[in-house]
């Protein structure tokens, strides 16, 4: 009898002995899986603070110049200016004034270049709204663009692109009379 015992006394010793392994290696998976989401949950957090950085960069850079263009554009003088970035395909700013054309404003505040597929974005927009644009990188280059260029587009509207205007909303005001200048020339020949 005593030999039996000690016999499901080893085997109850082997089975405990198991299950401890087993429960260790699985308490080792679970260390590692749990490690392994804190880390995704810091990835995943600091991909969405840089994401709402830039975004809350581009919006306040955006209100800035809106305002400074407002400053410069004053309604007394027939100005005006209306955001209209909430509209898809609108640009940022829509700029009016009785007697003359519409003038879209697309504005990036961005810390590194500006993308060509911006640009194209822009021109395609400023296609079929056929209104004239200015396409201004507050602080830095666009791709494929000098620093200030000037271009008759298909529909016979100017695309003005600007880079580094670093808020300078006088120097838009200038542009935007430009554009009614050679519209005025383009206008006359047709």
């Amino acid at each position: 009898l005593a030999p039996k015992i000690d016999e499901k006394l080893n085997v109850a010793t082997l089975v405990t002995s198991t299950i401890k392994r087993q429960d260790d290696s699985l308490s080792m998976q679970l260390d590692t899986i749990q490690r392994h989401q804190e880390n995704l949950g810091v990835q995943m957090q600091s991909i969405v603070q840089t994401k709402q950085t830039n975004r809350t960069r581009g919006e306040e850079g955006e209100q800035k110049m809106a305002e400074l263009l407002e400053g410069v554009l004053r309604s007394r003088d027939g100005w005006e200016v209306h955001e209209t970035k909430a509209v898809p395909h609108a640009c940022d700013l829509l700029v009016t004034k009785a007697g003359r054309p519409d003038v879209r404003i697309e504005l990036k505040n961005h810390s590194g270049s500006v993308r060509a597929a911006e640009v194209k974005r822009f021109e395609q927009d400023i296609l079929s709204l056929n209104d004239h644009g200015i396409f201004v990188s507050i602080k830095s280059k666009v791709v494929g663009k000098d620093n200030l260029q000037i271009e008759l587009l298909e529909n016979n509207k100017v695309a003005i692109f600007v880079a580094k205007n670093e808020y300078d909303a006088d120097a838009i005001k200038e542009l935007i009379e430009l554009i009614y200048r050679i519209h005025e020339i383009t206008s006359s020949r047709e």
